[in-house]
């Protein structure tokens, strides 16, 4: 039995046992406020009491001797709460627990100063706890859980200190902290505060506690250590407090609680040894997964019948001089420890008993430890291996190899950079120092750059920061030694080239590009200065060789190369890959957007150009003036049309830039030499203007065509990852359980994948979840990461509405027109949200329930229209019901909460409409016609529907700029298009698919006419 079920029957068992059961009497003193406090709920809750009958007759209606209602204990299947509840005056029991409730709590709640049992779970209210509940200074017991409350938890409710009950977990936006002043609920013995946002620590005063049995609190944001307090609560017997973020020990004050059966802190970051708890009699379930905990106090332990220990989150493990240690905690009375040492991945040594081990090669280390009676492989929560975090060493750890001034195991180009924020400083001579490629002790100096030590910038050791160091990364351009890989952070700045003009010899030719180095969306960047390769990755010719890059950096906003900016290159023949470097020599950050050098590239030629150049702008490194390095996107050039340059012939390039993790790659046409002009495009996409955008990763080739015909074909690569995506299934809860899921399928990205759930979890799967928000950070290997938010909400509403539209109203026929679905002028896709696609069976039936057009529904907050809940596109039929994308079933709000709403349905032509009271949406589902009666007038201030005939009502037709607002910009719509057909556009107002003097004779009937509808904030 649970112990709400226990609770509920322990109460109604002894107010059966005080309360007799007497009519009501004509001279009863609250006979009236009673009656019509009933009455107010029978109206507004699915329940129906015989009215006709007296009242203690009806169902779940307890009366005291006076005639007056005490105990009120229903299950009605939805509804609000009326104010008129409040006039129970002697209600001492209510109980309107799993009944599917909305709304808010009515004010008048708070007048209930009698009751000492209030059971509001499981239902949907909404809203903040008010503070005025402390007035209901007798309660005992408050169940306020599994619903959608938010705000924080009010002050005043822990002045209720003749509770002995209190819930209000399982409403997920609920927040607030535990305050000291909850040790004054000395009569608490139930406390369960469960999936909400709670935050901050325990309290010591939460020892004050000393009746409580229950406390329940997992699943929330708490933090800190666990007071030595709780030791206090000598009638705990279940302690959760799993899924938080507890850290610290579990307090050895813990085993004075000799009543305690259950303890569960598994998902924290709890650390240390286990207190003996073996010697607690009771205790049947011990849960401490998911923590930091290692293997001291486990053996201790293991009698305990539900003891669920594993797995554990990375142990510690440490390296100094050399030496690894692993911390996995004591081995303990049954056995030791078996360490299995590993290097890259790959096992190197195995040792029982010592738990170091001495390294002398470079590598990433981790150990894993099991311990024979502790690890259990074949059983679940008891399969414990620590293993260690990663450690890397470098045996050169504090040797300088001359050039490779960023410390990241390779001399090449992105060394210059740290050098320009020097250049010039001096500090300790390196004794004996060479320029060759091998390590070389030396002294640290007392400069730094971000953690980069001045002594590996002075390259030839000479202590000072000057051109001789650039030399010598030139001289060991391209050496490397085994070294921990830098991940550096992505920026969305961006550099990129231009084409400035060619040069032709009679054996070679020379392109020169402008590089343009800007911030994100064309705005500002600051830096001290840029690193990047240029490479030509194919060339269609003949006998083409890659010679050399030279860049000049006048004109450059980034500074004067007589003055305060530098520029190096470095050609790597063979691999037709120069690196360039451009950086200030003053260490100052400058800001500014455009050309920041020139390059020209050099190349051997057969007798004739080439037809396609293809340039690369690859490891491309800005660096600000503290040191700290950004990668920003590569980018690639295309010049297409080579050989025609200074001859009558079409040449463009291609610029692109390639997928940075969220950032999708683009491109973009330049003609460079005309042929005859204008041009058109055709890219493989389907793009026809000079630029497209949102490129995943792969081929594209594009036709450039002038006015002649004649066309030239480009093909371009854009590289990378797709930025990471996700392709989820969720399932709503039902029947006000925690039954819920969301599953993801993760795309994009390079594949390493780490998930973070706002729950704690780590798979792509989560289950068992109620109602509420919640959301995932999934980053890939490349540190680029995606969020995603989620709703999990009740069960799936139906809703069966009704509605006419004016435009295409048949007064004749007595049913709209469907004269776009059978001239085929309805889009598959929905014209509101382009996010629904209908199947073209949805437009077969040309009978009644013929699809007429595609309508917008909206869900607003009850209490402010204009705030958006939810929405969805639906089909609207000839006869005026509203169905699903199918052309014929009834339509469902899916992720919602069950609860009271405002709706909204709009039409690209005509005014919206909005229903004319909130309405309850719950399991139930929804029926209403709207053509029965007018809609919101904002209290006659506007107009709701048109009266079409008595009784019958419709949408005004001829808003067709959607103001709202009936108006002269609504016929100049008209004008632009007037002549028209067969066309699906705004200006058709009686949608026929022909826009003439019919449409307009509509807009005049109707000018002047607005809606009160609220707009969208």
């Amino acid at each position: 039995m649970s112990l709400k079920i226990y609770t509920k029957i322990l109460w109604l068992t002894i107010l059966l046992a005080i309360v007799p059961w007497p009519e009501v009497s004509a001279n009863s003193p609250c006979r009236m406020a009673d009656s019509l406090s009933l009455i107010a709920l029978n109206n507004n809750l699915d329940f129906n009491w015989n009215v006709s009958e007296p009242i203690h007759t009806w169902a779940g209606i307890m009366l005291n001797a006076d005639g007056c209602v005490e105990s009120l204990d229903i299950a009605p299947r939805g509804g609000t709460l009326p104010e008129e509840i409040g006039n129970l005056s002697a209600l001492v029991y209510l109980d309107l627990s799993e009944s599917d409730l909305a709304g808010r709590l009515p004010s008048g709640l708070s007048d209930l100063t009698n009751l000492s049992y209030l059971n509001l779970s499981q239902n949907n209210l909404e809203g903040t706890i008010p503070g005025s509940i402390a007035s209901l200074v007798n309660l005992e017991y408050l169940d306020l859980s599994d619903n959608n409350f938010e705000g924080l938890i009010p002050d005043e409710i822990w002045d209720l200190s003749n509770l002995t009950h209190l819930a209000l977990g399982g409403n997920r936006s609920l927040s607030g902290t535990i305050p000291p002043m909850i040790g004054q609920m000395i009569n608490l013995k139930h406390l369960a505060i469960s999936g909400t946002q709670l935050n901050g620590t325990l309290p010591p005063e939460i020892g004050n506690l000393v009746n409580l049995e229950f406390l329940f609190m997992e699943n929330n944001r708490l933090l800190g250590e666990l007071p030595e307090e709780i030791g206090n609560m000598t009638r705990l017997t279940r302690l959760h407090l799993n899924r938080n973020g507890f850290t610290g020990n579990i307090p050895a004050s813990i085993t004075a609680l000799s009543e305690l059966e259950a303890i569960y802190v598994n998902s924290n970051e709890m650390s240390g040894a286990l207190p003996d708890l073996s010697g607690m009699t009771l205790l049947n379930t011990l849960a401490i997964g998911d923590n930091r905990f290692t293997f001291s106090g486990i053996e201790e332990n293991l009698s305990i019948p539900n003891f669920t220990y594993a797995p554990q989150a990375n142990a510690e493990m440490t390296l100094s001089d050399g030496t690894l240690t692993m911390f996995a905690g004591e081995a303990g009375q049954f056995g030791q420890n078996a360490y299995s040492w590993y290097r890259d991945g790959q096992l190197i040594a195995v040792t029982t008993e010592a738990n170091t081990w001495q390294v002398s090669e470079s590598g990433t280390y981790y150990c894993k430890v099991v311990n024979s009676p502790i690890t259990k492989p074949d059983m679940m929560g008891k399969d414990l291996v620590l293993i260690s975090v990663p450690v890397y060493f470098d045996q050169f750890l504090g040797a300088v190899f001359p050039g490779d001034i960023n410390h990241d195991g390779i001399a090449n180009i992105t060394d210059v950079l740290p050098w320009g924020i020097v250049y010039g400083s001096t500090g300790e001579v390196r004794q004996n120092a060479t320029s060759l490629w091998e390590p070389q002790a030396s002294t640290n100096w007392s400069l730094n750059v971000d953690n980069i030590n001045a002594k590996y910038i002075d390259c030839n050791g000479d202590g000072e920061i000057n051109l001789a160091d650039i030399d010598i990364i030139m001289d060991n351009y391209g050496e490397s030694y085994p070294y921990q890989t830098r991940n550096y952070n992505n920026t969305d700045a961006k550099l990129y080239a231009h084409y400035n003009s060619l040069e032709v010899y009679n054996d070679s030719f020379a392109v020169q590009l402008d590089i343009y180095l800007e911030g994100n969306d064309n705005e500002m960047a600051t830096v001290h200065g840029v690193s990047f390769n240029i490479q030509h990755r194919s060339i269609i010719g003949d006998g083409i060789d890659h010679l050399y890059a030279l860049p000049a950096a006048s004109p450059s906003w980034l500074g004067s190369i007589e003055n305060d900016l530098m520029t190096f290159h470095h050609d790597e023949i063979s691999e037709n890959r120069t690196g360039i470097a451009i950086t200030r020599t003053d260490g100052q950050e400058v800001t500014g957007t455009g050309q920041i050098a020139s390059v020209k590239i050099m190349l051997t030629k057969g007798t004739e150009l080439p037809e396609r150049l293809s340039i690369d702008l690859t490891d491309i490194y800005a660096i600000d003036a503290g040191g700290k390095y950004s990668k920003i996107a590569a980018q690639q050039l295309e010049i297409i049309g080579l050989q025609n340059i200074g001859q009558t012939g079409l040449a463009y390039t291609i610029n692109s830039n390639h997928v940075s993790c969220s950032t999708l790659g683009n491109a973009e046409i330049t003609i460079i030499n005309e042929s005859t002009p204008p041009y058109t495009y055709g890219w493989s996409t389907g793009g026809n203007t000079a630029n497209i955008t949102d490129l995943i990763p792969g081929v594209y080739g594009v036709d450039v065509f002038d006015a002649t015909g004649a066309a030239l074909s480009g093909i371009f690569i854009v590289d990378g990852s797709a930025p990471i995506s996700i392709i989820p299934t969720i399932i709503h809860t039902s029947n006000n359980a925690y039954n819920g899921e969301i599953d993801l399928i993760i795309t994009g990205g390079d594949g390493d994948y780490t998930i973070d759930w706002s729950t704690g979890e780590s798979d792509p799967a989560i289950e068992n979840l109620s109602v509420g928000e919640y959301s995932v950070e999934i980053t890939d290997g490349a540190g680029c990461t995606g969020n995603f938010d989620f709703f999990v909400g009740d069960a799936p509403v139906p809703f069966t509405l009704r509605m006419l539209m004016q435009g295409a109203y048949d007064t004749t026929m007595l049913l709209m027109n469907d004269a776009l679905r059978a001239n085929n002028l309805i889009p598959d896709v929905d014209p509101y949200l382009f996010s629904t696609e209908a199947p073209p069976s949805a437009f077969d039936d040309n009978n009644n329930d013929a699809v007429v057009d595609w309508l917008h529904i909206q869900l607003r907050d009850d209490q402010d229209a204009s705030r958006l809940q939810a929405e969805r596109t639906v089909f609207i039929q000839r006869d005026g019901d509203i169905v699903d994308i199918d052309g014929a079933s009834i339509p469902e709000f899916e992720g919602i909460v069950h609860g009271l709403y405002n709706i909204v349905i709009q039409h690209r032509n005509h005014l919206p409409v909005m229903s004319p009271v909130p309405f309850l949406l719950g399991e139930g589902g929804l029926v209403y016609d709207f053509t029965q009666q007018d809609a919101y007038t904002g209290n006659g201030t506007g107009f709701g529907q048109k009266e079409i005939f008595p009784g019958v009502w419709c949408m005004y037709s001829g808003d067709g700029d959607q103001t709202f607002e009936i108006g002269g910009n609504d016929k100049t719509i008209w004008v632009d298009i007037n002549g028209e057909n067969p066309v699906y556009k705004i200006a058709d107002y009686n949608m026929d698919g022909d826009v003439n003097g019919n449409d307009k004779s509509i807009w005049f009937n109707n000018n002047g006419i607005s809606s009160r509808v609220p707009k969208v904030e």
